[in-house]
């Protein structure tokens, strides 16, 4: 990026001490493939005063008597006059401070349950002293109350403060119902860090402003374990930006939808997982879907070679009729992906542009799904005819993301391949889809899920670990549930979320009507 020829660097401000007329603004881009692209913004402009220097007194001058001049040297390229302006502002100091720990950053209460009273002496502007609050793994945190004289608005609040560079700071200020958080910054590796935020009417409370500075890990674990019937609801979709579905081990749906006696049966099984993609289908708008992903065993009965045809019929009506299904989900337009499981794959064994996962799901199939997405694009198979190993693009909430797909039984030259799509899109986040990769967790809470054998550590070791664009791993294959939020992953301040989620042999005890 070139400013009338000079290196520009992004962030670098451009204005000050910019010479009177026509300039050009040059942009190259180069992608991951390689490609470049340049544009050209031509701007004419008049000159810009430069940075003021010979700041008199110097910034951050205390202790001064009597009165006080005041000035600036400003250079204006191609001459002019110029206006300064001086401004005078009182400096409060807060009259109150406490400090503690908490499990979450706080919301709705202005007093945080626990605090403790801090002293305020060490808050005293130009004194060097500093308020230290106690380490903790939770989230610290500092609450203050400042006198405001008149309004709020315009006037500024400024903290600085020592922060782990490994934790984030935020500070937030009481609205009269809620802790609106209005700057943050991770700590820095040398110095202190600064956090500051201009004021609003709706700041000051009976001639007090309420400040809360948080310090918090950006990857912590905070997942909730659920419980009551509103703990495990959805969240409402304007409480995020967007959502993915992860659907898995559909297998006894696609075997009871075929294989039982009645058509009534039949329907019954079919209902359920026809009824989950028109769930996905009448919810992408509200609940803000950009994505949809099946972690394999869309089938159940091709782990071995159909003994006879009645159990070969059987294995092409579970695929047909899963395929179905996929397709509402096809047909609204938003971008999935499938990849196969032991069920899907005889156990690994069937494989290549001739296997019949790709008779169904194949590339072709997604591909020409890809032309109607919006914001997201099939990236190809792992070999040509061959989807169980696949990749995808797509962009969310202003973020762009790869997702990865290894089928069951995952080989060195598989994860390799996957290992060399997540290096070429480091720049995207990356989301891992494979099928065995969680053993279920003994806990309540799900936490404690062991890597499983061997998909499971072959694909950590060689996949996820050597990338740290990877944060999140869903899977299923294995009954149960597994919630794994794993710190520095390959390296420091690498984080990731791994996730198994099969409940294809939960029992639910139908509720007695009256």
């Amino acid at each position: 990026m070139t400013l009338d020829g000079a290196e520009l660097a992004p962030g670098d401000a451009v204005g000050p001490g910019l010479a009177p007329g026509e300039h050009a603004l040059v942009v190259t881009a180069t992608d991951v493939l390689g490609n470049s692209s340049t544009h050209e913004v031509v701007f004419t402009s008049l000159g810009i005063p430069d940075v003021p220097t010979g700041l008199t007194p110097a910034t951050g001058t205390t202790g001064i008597e009597g009165a006080v001049e005041l000035g600036a040297r400003v250079a204006v390229p191609g001459g002019g006059d110029v206006t300064a302006t001086f401004s005078r502002a009182e400096i409060a100091a807060p009259v109150l401070a406490a400090q503690g720990e908490t499990a979450a950053v706080p919301s709705g209460t202005l007093h945080v349950e626990g605090e403790q009273p801090a002293a305020v002496d060490a808050l005293v502007p130009g004194d060097d002293a500093t308020l230290d609050s106690a380490a903790s793994r939770d989230v610290a945190y500092q609450r203050f109350e400042i006198p405001a004289d008149g309004d709020a608005s315009g006037q500024v609040v400024r903290w600085d403060g020592v922060v782990d560079p490994q934790r984030l700071a935020t500070l937030h200020v009481w609205d009269g119902s809620a802790w609106e958080p209005l700057a943050s910054a991770r700590g820095a590796v040398e110095g202190a860090t600064e956090l500051s935020a201009v004021l609003g009417d709706e700041h000051a409370h009976d001639g007090t402003v309420h400040v809360l500075v948080t310090g918090t890990d950006p990857f912590a674990d905070d997942i909730g374990a659920g419980g009551s019937r509103e703990e495990t609801d959805f969240a409402p979709g304007e409480a995020y930006d967007f959502s993915l579905v992860h659907l898995t081990d559909t297998q006894y749906l696609s075997e009871g939808a075929v294989e039982q006696e009645t058509p009534e049966e039949r329907a019954v099984w079919a209902k359920a997982y026809t009824d989950v993609a028109q769930w996905v289908v009448d919810n992408a708008e509200d609940r803000r879907i950009a994505y949809m992903a099946h972690t394999g065993d869309v089938n159940e009965n091709y782990t071995r070679v159909p003994a006879d045809d009645a159990m070969a019929a059987q294995i092409r009506g579970e695929y047909e009729f899963s395929s179905a299904a996929q397709q509402i989900v096809d047909d609204a337009g938003i971008p999935n992906g499938v990849l196969a499981g032991n069920h899907d794959n005889l156990t690994g064994q069937d494989n290549g542009a001739g296997a019949l996962f790709n008779e169904f799901y194949g590339p072709s199939r997604y591909e020409a799904l890809s032309a109607g997405w919006e914001d997201a694009s099939y990236g190809g198979p792992w070999r040509e005819g061959d989807n169980q190993n696949h990749y995808d693009l797509f962009t969310a909430g202003g973020l762009d993301f790869v997702a990865v797909y290894l089928s069951y039984g995952v080989t060195d030259e598989e994860a390799a391949w996957a290992d060399g799509v997540l290096e070429q899109f480091a720049d995207r986040n990356a989301i891992v889809l494979t099928h065995d990769y969680l053993v279920p967790s003994p806990n309540p809470d799900g936490r404690g899920s062991e890597i499983s054998t061997p998909d499971g550590r072959l694909v950590h070791a060689k996949v996820v670990e050597p990338n740290e664009n990877v944060f999140l791993v869903l899977a299923g294959h294995r009954h149960g549930v597994g919630i794994n939020v794993r710190q520095d992953v390959g390296t420091q301040g690498s984080g990731v979320v791994e996730l198994l989620a099969d409940y294809q042999s939960t029992r639910s005890r139908p509720r007695r009507r009256a």
